[in-house]
């Protein structure tokens, strides 16, 4: 049966989508949890600049 290229790749594409939503999914799922350091969170770390109050 023909099949229109650009219409293959378009499903090959979705499909690797979905492949890699699950294996990010997964991921999270099996890894284990991270502590981040309180220091870590301050504006310095993030980039931000400090806010002014």
């Amino acid at each position: 049966m023909p099949v229109v290229r650009c219409d293959l790749l378009e499903v090959l594409g979705m499909q690797g989508s979905i492949a890699d939503t699950a294996q990010g999914i997964a991921g999270l799922l099996v890894e284990p949890k991270i502590e981040v350091p309180p220091g870590w969170l301050s504006p310095r770390y993030l980039g931000r600049p400090p806010s002014s109050p």
